[in-house]
């Protein structure tokens, strides 16, 4: 899914998946949108994981709204 950030930015595409206790596999799917799409915005929305799943999302590089980094 692509999405685009902003209005004022519209060439910038970004992915945004909801995310709950995904703690394994996070940075993985973070790095291969990377690898792709390396001009894109990768935005996790924390749907309220108990487990790292924000720690290991924020340090593959992804922006978590919400997150204290």
């Amino acid at each position: 899914m692509l999405i685009f950030n902003s209005k004022a930015n519209l060439e910038r595409p970004g992915f945004r998946p909801k995310i709950f206790d995904e703690e394994l596999m996070i940075a993985k799917v973070v790095s291969q949108f990377q690898t792709f799409l390396p001009e894109a915005a990768i935005y996790v929305y924390n749907n309220r994981s108990t487990d790292d799943t924000v720690t290991e999302a924020l340090k593959a590089g992804a922006l978590v709204p919400g997150a204290n980094s």
